[in-house]
């Protein structure tokens, strides 16, 4: 009898010693690290790589409403790392391509990288930089949109409601793009068929022409807004910018006003 329990006591150590002895590979395998919230953190850069706090990043969910500055959907100072973040929550978007302009001062990202790519929030945390650099302030308050309101030739002042061909042409806008894009769009009196010199134009807009500045802000290359003037290339004309106007001097008298709307 005794020899039997002996038996028993020894079979049930076994199993117990059995039973608590954990698997080799499940004691070296990788354990699983911390979660990861999704996010895009967008870190800001002066010039010379330093991070720049109190800068203001807004984000956009299209190229065109970045070039526009338009349709905001989140928007944020940088922290003391220069750094900004974006969240699922901030787009309501499980995916996304998100475009981001940065602004400190007369500072600007715009030459810089400005988009985040395609991204999935389940990668986790994506970070990228972008660099601050000078704008000129003519650049900047070029920017916006405007109704040409007169050309003047010389000797007979403003001609510009005779050179349209078309009264529906007057109230054509044109937008200044920070991209160096100018668009023009057909406003609330619609041309039937746009003219050859009102072309290229539709409702939404259509690139009418580049534009740029010169290194002091003091000349604008850009195609004449002369409607009976087509220039395979643009020509660089004298500018003065105030708060509500843009003109264009293309010399010997012939001067182009633009209003903001």
């Amino acid at each position: 009898m005794m020899k039997n329990i002996k038996n028993i006591i020894a079979i049930l150590f076994v199993a117990v010693m059995g039973s608590s002895c954990v698997d080799e590979d499940t004691v070296n395998q990788e354990r699983p690290g911390p979660v990861v919230e999704p996010s895009l953190n967008v870190v800001v850069l002066n010039q010379q790589g330093e991070p720049v706090s109190g800068a203001t990043v807004d984000f956009f969910a299209s190229a065109a409403d970045y070039a526009l500055e338009q349709n905001v959907v989140s928007s944020g100072e940088t922290n003391a790392e220069g750094v900004v973040t974006l969240s699922p929550g901030d787009v309501g978007s499980e995916r996304g391509d998100y475009f981001f302009s940065a602004s400190s001062g007369s500072l600007r990202n715009w030459s810089s990288t400005v988009s985040s790519g395609y991204i999935y929030w389940s990668a986790g945390e994506t970070v990228i930089e972008t660099t601050l650099a000078p704008v000129l302030p003519e650049f900047l308050a070029v920017l916006g949109n405007y109704t040409v309101t007169s050309y003047t030739y010389p000797g007979f002042g403003d001609v510009y409601d005779q050179l349209v061909t078309a009264p529906c042409e007057l109230d054509d806008i044109f937008t200044f793009r920070k991209d160096g894009l100018l668009i023009r769009a057909e406003s609330s009196d619609v041309c039937a068929e746009p003219s050859e010199f009102q072309a290229p134009v539709s409702v939404e807009g259509a690139t009418w022409s580049t534009w740029s500045l010169n290194e002091d802000g003091s000349a604008m290359t850009i195609r004449d807004l002369d409607p009976s003037f087509d220039y395979a290339s643009n020509p660089e004309a004298g500018l003065e910018v105030t708060a509500n106007t843009v003109t264009i001097d293309y010399g010997s008298g012939y001067v182009a006003t633009l209003t903001r709307i």
